[in-house]
């Protein structure tokens, strides 16, 4: 298989910047859009899910509140990581963390348990939405919790503080933390939860801001959506199955060149007003080309 030429390339591109210039509307409220068009429709029903710039989406506006997780006076605290580990591995995309009113900084599971009997008779998913990152139930649940603070408190658990304290924590080293899986340090953070996670605390100031070398080398290693839509932007060679309904890996030269290309494509095309209403940077992209996914997928945008 053969990469797509230049000017394949070049089209697909343009049309990545078309889908994000026709959501960007969505930042400043669905309201004001007089004539929404399918797609904005279709984005502002699971805005969550669906958006592709992650820091307007509602479940992450109000995290960065005062009484949210990654206020920046929590997130260099052992607090901070307990509530971050609660707000991408239990309440991400839920009714309870999509409420302005909810509270998302937890000192102890105890302030967890004040918070929660708040509210009275909630629905079955109102904390914890087994969606919130695919079609496919996960194991989140309200019992990782207890879990989470257990975990931090193991004895070989790096020290959150004193990593954190000067702000100089790198990505990367943040990111393997989180997402270790052999043996798994934190239960449903994976891979993808970890790299959202550990780009949380980068926007709230306590780890350093990745690179988009780092980023492609992370979507390599991750190997699904983020990999999939810069196959369809021709950036990348289409791998080839593996064993069940896995896919083999993808070239990590390839997948870095490919997403610092489209990186690089967007950084020209888009202005700096854009850029800073839609917080665009490489964590942006990421999840732009994961959201992409979706929406093609479902036949609501086509490239």
């Amino acid at each position: 298989m053969i990469l797509a030429d230049d000017a394949t390339q070049m089209q697909r591109m343009n049309r990545f910047l078309a889908y994000l210039l026709e959501l960007e509307p969505l930042i400043d409220g669905f309201q004001r859009i007089q004539h929404p068009t399918p797609l904005q429709s279709a984005v502002n029903a699971k805005l969550d899910f669906l958006l592709p710039f992650r820091e307007h989406g509602p479940s992450r506006v109000n995290s960065r509140g005062t009484r949210g997780a990654f206020h920046p006076g929590h997130s260099a605290t052992w607090a901070g990581l307990f509530s971050g580990l609660i707000f991408r591995g239990v309440t991400f995309a839920s009714p309870f963390a999509q409420s302005a009113t909810s509270t998302t900084f937890f000192r102890d599971v105890s302030a967890w348990d004040v918070e929660c009997a708040n509210y009275t008779n909630p629905p079955e998913f109102f904390f914890c939405n087994p969606w919130a990152y695919s079609k496919r139930k996960s194991k989140r649940s309200k019992s990782l919790v207890a879990e989470y603070w257990a975990a931090i408190h193991v004895p070989d658990c790096p020290n959150w503080e004193v990593n954190t304290a000067t702000s100089n924590y790198p990505f990367k080293s943040c990111y393997d933390f989180l997402k270790q899986t052999s043996p798994s340090r934190f239960q449903e953070i994976g891979p993808l939860a970890g790299f959202l996670l550990a780009g949380d605390f980068s926007y709230a100031g306590v780890v350093q801001s990745p690179t988009v070398d780092d980023v492609g080398e992370i979507i390599r290693g991750i190997n699904k959506g983020g990999v999939k839509r810069l196959e369809l932007l021709g950036l990348v060679r289409p791998r080839e199955k593996g064993m069940g309904r896995a896919f083999k890996m993808a070239s990590m030269v390839e997948v870095k060149a490919g997403f610092s290309k489209l990186q690089g494509f967007l950084d020209t095309k888009l202005t700096a007003a854009q850029k800073a209403h839609m917080v665009f940077d490489p964590i942006m992209s990421e999840n732009s080309l994961c959201k992409l996914t979706r929406v093609v997928k479902a036949k609501i945008f086509v490239i």
